[in-house]
């Protein structure tokens, strides 16, 4: 996989796994688990590439993005065994945000867990990313 410096896929068989309809990125079992009664996923078919599941209290939500050069914010975790580095963030214990970090020229993956349930989600979108990176290779 390889993105754009605005994001965009650029091999375009990697895009057509994504859209439409979130393709082999969206982990179905576990986002029926996370995210019960949800919607049908929505793509966003522009940059960055997003995919999310809602049951308008809970969602989850994949990101396929720009390489993050930053690194991580005060009070990320960090997260050994995915990417080139990972970092995860927890604002209230029922939510949490994962940024894997590929490479300069493969670009990032963020995903986003919003329980609103009092419910610890970090191991969820660890569980999403292991996912969606195994379905990338």
């Amino acid at each position: 996989m390889r993105l754009g410096v605005d994001g965009s896929a650029r091999r375009r068989g990697w895009r057509r796994r994504i859209l439409p309809g979130c393709g082999t990125l969206l982990p179905a079992d576990l986002a029926a688990k996370i995210v019960p009664g949800a919607s049908a996923p929505q793509s966003q078919k522009f940059p960055p590439l997003q995919c999310t599941v809602s049951n308008q209290v809970q969602a989850l939500q994949i990101t396929v993005g720009p390489y993050d050069s930053v690194g991580p914010v005060t009070g990320a975790e960090s997260v050994s065994g995915l990417g080139s580095a990972a970092y995860l963030m927890t604002q209230f214990v029922d939510d949490s945000y994962l940024t894997i970090d590929l490479s300069p020229d493969q670009g990032a993956i963020y995903v986003a867990v919003a329980g609103h349930d009092g419910t610890d989600h970090k191991a969820d979108a660890i569980a999403v990313a292991q996912y969606v990176l195994a379905h990338l290779q």
